[in-house]
């Protein structure tokens, strides 16, 4: 009964949480990402080995282990964003409007889009990537349309 009351009440804080807060919290997230994950040496080696096995196929097990290792190593503020965020099972899309926001008020180029465009397409195959993978495919994104634009 106890558990179930526990649960019950878990579930109605979540559910107070109003949609200006949920938004607030999407977007720290997005600032942190960019602001102290991006430049840490875990995350270096995190695209590092991503990018050396990903020629040879990680399995999804092996993703979550190195998700977990990098965010072992960033700060629990982050973290604690991070699983919200990851509860909160938003699309791609969503995500990326954020991703876009963040960048348009830090002065930098929206993300391209086109149809043959990666960052319009998910990585894995069953459509299903980590909201480590989506942020970091939509700032590389974000990238390559200034280099593309430099051009």
């Amino acid at each position: 009964m106890l558990i179930l009351f526990t649960s019950c009440s878990t579930d109605e804080n979540n559910n107070e949480i109003s949609l200006e807060e949920q938004e607030l919290k999407v977007k720290n997230l997005v600032e942190f990402f960019a602001r102290d994950v991006i430049p840490s040496p875990s995350f270096v080696k995190y695209v590092e080995v991503v990018q050396l096995k990903s020629s040879t196929g990680l399995t999804q097990e092996e993703m979550q282990e190195l998700e977990q290792e990098l965010l072992s190593q960033q700060s629990a503020e982050f973290v604690e964003l991070y699983y919200y965020v990851v509860s909160l099972n938003l699309t791609e899309n969503e995500l990326r409007n954020v991703v876009i926001e963040y960048l348009s008020l830090a002065k930098t180029n929206s993300l391209s889009q086109s149809k043959n465009d990666d960052c319009t397409t998910s990585s894995s195959p069953d459509g299903t990537d980590s909201l480590i993978s989506i942020l970091i495919k939509l700032f590389s994104c974000q990238e390559s349309g200034e280099d593309e634009e430099a051009n």
